[in-house]
């Protein structure tokens, strides 16, 4: 999954919103007592384990990426009992008691196999998170983009499959899953990167997530239990 916006990554150290809420989940779900493994597929600098880990000093953590500089950024956070890896995660093997996937289905044009392959990473009574935008409506929508800004070639990421072709794939396969949505809490300003996204107030007070690709964007957390 090659990218030339690797720059939002490389410096920012904060957790992201839907990051802070997934946490929130994982810390009611647990409370702390959680020991098992992670695989954080698509980890980027390793911020989410290193918060994950603070939560859970118990677990074993993995993350890989297709980036050597985010990879080599995260080891260079010392978590305990970790390993990062500069990986596809199509391409490797092993079982995991939890998995997070964040910002990753939109950079395939068919979904299925790299939804197959996150849940066959998944341990039997463990669980898959992934978080991407889905579309609400019943479109699915394949993307290419050319950020000026900062590259000349065209690139993939903002592909985004409808609730109801995830739905439809999920049960015909009988997996047990649910779909919550993510409302940010934040405002998010406008940036000179126009591909970052940012959001706008509407008329009912609620925030709606924009990008300068000419993108509406909706969140939303998949889990899967295996």
């Amino acid at each position: 999954m090659k990218t030339s916006q690797l720059h939002i990554y490389k410096n920012n150290y904060k957790l992201r919103e839907h990051q802070k809420k997934l946490l929130q989940i994982l810390k009611k779900k647990f409370n702390r007592k959680f020991n098992g493994t992670i695989l954080d597929a698509g980890c980027a600098q390793g911020v989410f384990l290193m918060h994950f880990k603070k939560q859970f000093p118990d677990s074993k953590v993995v993350g890989i990426d297709t980036s050597a500089e985010l990879i080599s950024k995260s080891r260079k956070l010392n978590i305990p009992h970790s390993k990062f890896y500069k990986r596809d995660f199509l391409k490797i093997m092993g079982k995991y008691d939890l998995v997070f996937a964040s910002g990753v289905l939109g950079y395939y044009d068919n979904f299925i196999n790299p939804l197959n392959k996150l849940i066959s990473l998944t341990k039997k009574g463990g669980k898959l998170f992934i978080f991407s935008h889905f579309n609400s409506l019943n479109i699915d929508t394949l993307i290419r983009f050319r950020n000026n800004f900062n590259s000349n070639k065209w690139e993939r990421g903002l592909n985004s499959f409808s609730l109801f072709t995830i739905r439809k794939f999920l049960k015909k396969k009988k997996t047990n899953f649910k779909i919550l949505k993510f409302d940010i809490p934040i405002n998010l300003r406008k940036r000179e990167n126009p591909i970052i996204s940012y959001t706008i107030n509407t008329l009912k007070n609620k925030k709606m997530i924009l990008s300068g690709s000419n993108l509406r964007l909706e969140y939303f957390y998949l889990i899967v239990n295996k």
